[in-house]
């Protein structure tokens, strides 16, 4: 298939094998595609030595990739690589998906944790013959979606030879031959032929049996059952033949036999038909096209049925001699590659328009595994800061939120919008130098954010070392995550949800049960993200050696937006704690979280994703209508709670809370909705525009946001600052807004 390919105007073809069986010949035979071989390290599962950077060049350089079998290492790492540059690829398993022969343990684990989304994520499917298409329908794909296109043979590989230089060359008699073509292990089933022939050899005495194909852990075992039958003089094993040998070996037997136990379609049966020679096939081949020629040609994959089909067909040579030519001219018309090619470069050229115009169904398709992972990531702390407000520990609430907001204030500041800028990326070179400035400004940024928290007079050290550690972790987390995204590997985004959820759980049970055990969870908790991240660490420290400015030219816009929200935030809350004192503030810092739940939805987790899918889709993305009811719910629910809490406060008595706190409550659920809408202007000005930064919307609306605060509070006390979620929201669509309008061509006001 390679080499025809290969042959078609505008079309190159590189083969990624491994050096198992491949010699100088059948490299040429490949021409003129082009063959890279990797060193095998294991040939049960075609495990490469090494070989990443090569696989991920080819993959870089590739339009389509198309995967051949199942039980492949080397098919993984090429799935990994594909994925990771959004490259389609196709699946053509070739009879290979059933749970068959040796090794079915580690074939389910296989597929467990590879196998399955090798198969259900490729862009096109490919069966050799319609009867593996059932095959495909246990891996999820429906029958509907697989294309079945047939092997092939190329004619101008098996010419005329001359039989008797074959077989003085490979010290055969002048004899019948009954031909094995294949691998010798108990899929291919020659000890199934060995024994039929066993049976039989008594009543065709001047039968030879040749095996011909290269040992697959079943040599040793035919050997000694020739020879304990004595029949040594008349089965013979030759080996693996290549080119002319190889075709000299099908010219030259009466009859080709495919014992196969288990097989799509059998190629050596096609390559047997192109030279003429007659088959007899087991039903277990896939290649029930045969009977169209001779219904006897097909029979049971036993011993018994071997046999029986052997005594049949030599007992009548005479018809083996009269349907070699209408045989012949039946392959050649069907499975000639000349003529099936063609489909081949039809399905790709179609996965290439796809790529480049998707269609409207799949346009703006993204999975909730990584934003769900990233909000866990992100809002881990202020989940927290919630949790301990709500079990009584309001002071400590308002030390988390202090210390929350220095780290943001320091670590955010060198953040660089990190995650929409990985995201659009458009090969994981940004990730490393993202990563490896971090690790460079992690020891400084540590000491100080512990600096500025113990000498504050308002915050435990321990406490403050504690929720440091878990700043960092998500720190470095994010961009490992971001890195998982790029190459869609959900598995790592589910274990991640899971391990986070679970900790926060035990530390909050330890809290409301036992608070004196809190201690060991809450340490587990702040260092879990970095259980993730040992292989993006060691890439960024390799990165490290090589950084230069003009790699870190390109986050530099960045800088100044994240520095603005950091430094902000820090500000805000601390404003806020000098104003109201540790408790009133921290009770504050928990009514916001929790009213702005959705505007910290599209800010930490859905956002970029979704400005993602669109510029992949080259489409808006349209709200669902049952999440825009839920959105606007929030919306007027949260009025309603103000609107209670300033006319009847005796309807929250029941509750511990002040008033100001279900107020503020109410004001944060009114800001998060209208804090999406912006939000998602935001992420789609940084991921749409690579050249943008928002340095200017983002200082201007924080400045006025913080200036704002000692004149509410003048005014109004705490009642007013109840309202400053919604204030900030306001001020954030309307600044994003006019960034978005201004680089449409509308004014400029920043």
């Amino acid at each position: 298939m390679s080499r025809f390919l290969a042959r078609q105007p505008g079309i190159q073809c590189t083969v990624l094998t491994l050096d198992i069986d491949l010699d100088a010949m059948r490299i040429r035979g490949i021409q003129p595609a082009k063959v890279v071989q990797l060193p095998c390290l294991w040939s049960r599962f075609y495990v490469p030595r090494g070989g990443w950077q090569a696989i991920k060049q080819l993959v870089d350089e590739s339009d389509v990739i198309h995967l051949m079998g199942h039980w492949s290492v080397l098919n993984l790492m090429v799935y990994t690589a594909a994925r990771r540059a959004n490259k389609p690829y196709v699946v053509c398993p070739a009879g290979a998906l059933p749970l068959f022969g040796r090794s079915t343990l580690l074939k389910r684990i296989y597929n467990f944790f590879a196998g399955r989304a090798i198969v259900k994520n490729a862009k096109a499917w490919i069966a050799v013959t319609a009867g593996e298409l059932s095959h495909f329908e246990a891996y999820g794909v429906p029958s509907s979606r697989v294309l079945v296109i047939p092997n092939g043979v190329d004619e101008k590989y098996f010419p005329e030879t001359d039989r008797h230089q074959f077989l003085v060359s490979h010290k055969l008699p002048e004899a019948p031959i009954l031909l094995f073509m294949g691998r010798l292990n108990p899929i291919k089933g020659p000890d199934l032929l060995l024994q039929a022939f066993i049976q039989v050899r008594d009543q065709f005495p001047s039968f030879h049996l040749v095996f011909v194909g290269p040992d697959g852990g079943m040599l040793s075992q035919l050997k000694m059952a020739v020879s304990n039958e004595g029949i040594s003089d008349r089965v013979h094993f030759l080996g693996y033949l290549s080119g002319s040998d190889k075709a000299a070996a099908y010219r030259c037997a009466r009859m080709l036999v495919v014992p196969s136990r288990q097989e799509a379609m059998s190629i050596v049966a096609i390559e047997a038909g192109i030279c003429g020679t007659p088959v007899l096939i087991t039903d277990q081949c896939g290649f029930d096209e045969v009977l169209e020629i001779d219904r006897r040609w097909v029979v049971s994959a036993t011993v018994l049925g071997l046999a029986e089909g052997l005594c049949v067909l030599l007992r009548d040579d005479h018809s083996l001699t009269q349907v070699s030519k209408p045989w012949q001219k039946f392959v050649a018309q069907r499975y000639s590659w000349e003529n099936i090619v063609s489909k081949y470069v039809t399905l790709y050229n179609g996965l290439l328009d796809q790529s480049l115009s998707s269609s409207p169904k799949n346009r703006l398709q993204f999975k909730a595994a990584f934003p769900l992972a990233f909000l866990v990531n992100n809002l881990s702390m202020t989940a927290m800061m919630v949790a301990f407000a709500m079990v009584g520990e309001a002071e400590t609430a308002a030390e988390i939120g202090l210390i929350q907001a220095s780290t943001s204030a320091l670590f955010y500041a060198f953040s660089t919008n990190a995650r929409s800028i990985i995201l659009s990326a458009d090969d994981s070179q940004l990730s490393r130098t993202i990563v490896s400035f971090r690790l460079i400004l992690l020891i400084p940024l540590v000491a100080i954010a512990y600096l500025i928290n113990s000498n504050s007079g308002w915050i435990l050290p321990v406490i403050s070392m504690v929720f440091i550690t878990r700043r960092l972790a998500e720190w470095i987390s994010e961009v490992n995550l971001g890195e998982m995204e790029r190459m869609h590997q959900k598995w790592h985004a589910y274990i991640f949800i899971f391990l986070q959820i679970t900790l926060f759980i035990i530390v909050v049970a330890s809290l409301v049960f036992g608070p004196d055990n809190s201690k060991v969870g809450l340490i587990a908790w702040a260092v879990c993200p970095l259980i993730f991240c040992g292989g993006t660490v060691v890439r960024g420290v390799k990165e490290a050696v090589d950084l230069n400015f003009e790699k870190m030219r390109k986050l530099l816009p960045h800088f100044g937006s994240s520095v603005a929200i950091g430094a902000s935030l820090y500000i805000f809350r601390s404003v806020l704690v000098s104003l109201l004192g540790k408790v009133e503030a921290g009770m504050f810092f928990s009514a916001y979280a929790i009213g702005g739940i959705f505007g910290a939805l599209a800010f930490t987790a859905f956002g970029p994703s979704i400005a993602l899918a669109e510029k992949t889709g080259g489409r808006r993305f349209k709200i669902s209508r049952s999440a825009f009811v839920i959105l606007w719910s929030s919306f007027w629910a949260g009025l309603g709670i103000v609107v209670v809490a300033i006319t009847d406060p005796s309807q929250f008595g029941w509750a511990s809370k002040p008033i100001y706190y279900w107020e503020a409550i109410g004001y944060s659920m009114m800001g998060g909705v209208i804090m999406v809408y912006a939000q998602v202007i935001r992420n789609r000005i940084l991921i749409h525009d690579s050249k943008s930064n928002l340095f200017g919307p983002d200082l201007a609306m924080n400045v006025i946001l913080i200036l704002t605060i000692p004149v509410l509070y003048a005014i109004g006390g705490s009642g007013l600052m109840a309202t400053l979620s919604l204030y900030g929201a306001c001020l954030a669509f309307l600044f994003y807004k006019n960034s978005s309008f201004n680089r449409k061509g509308g004014f400029h006001v920043d």
